[in-house]
């Protein structure tokens, strides 16, 4: 059915041109051909193709997607006719806020996942103070708190801890 409007629709545009030239113009491009230049086909289905892939890129839900395709299974609306393409990823990406700033330490960079001398956590950026640093230090097991302690030198006048050299 679809081809045979393209071509109805194809005749009457090419027999709208003005002159012999832009007659001449139409009948070499592929415009509104079943099959164009690149071989991609204007069919029922590509066109489910591109209604789909329209649906995601202005935001419609999956399931309403599904609903629109009327597909049974949403693997098929969006494993097959749903197309998302570099840009698609990157217009994504930019849509996730920045991740937070560390406060580098005064002492030493944190590394490793470890709190740093001024309490920021390394891991989500997250400040803690000592009331939090004390919690977090009584769930650790006491084979770690001894490993810990091991390698750090406190100084019995202001009860700050140093890296063992």
């Amino acid at each position: 059915m679809m081809r045979a409007d393209l071509k109805a629709a194809r005749k009457k545009w090419i027999a709208a041109a003005e002159t012999p030239e832009e007659k001449a113009e139409r009948e070499q491009s592929d415009f509104l051909k079943y099959q164009n230049d690149l071989g991609l086909f204007a069919d029922f289905h590509s066109n489910r193709h591109t209604f789909i892939t329209n649906l995601e890129h202005v935001g419609v839900t999956p399931r309403k997607a599904q609903s629109l395709a009327r597909h049974c299974d949403i693997r098929l609306t969006m494993g097959v006719y749903t197309h998302i393409g570099l840009n698609d990823q990157k217009t994504a990406i930019e849509l996730l806020p920045r991740p937070p700033e560390l406060r580098p330490s005064k002492k030493s960079p944190p590394s490793n996942g470890q709190v740093s001398g001024n309490g920021a956590d390394p891991a989500n950026g997250q400040v803690l103070d000592k009331q939090q640093l004390d919690a977090l230090w009584a769930q650790l097991p006491e084979q770690v708190k001894a490993a810990l302690l091991a390698n750090v030198q406190v100084d019995p006048e202001d009860g700050k801890g140093e890296p063992r050299s």
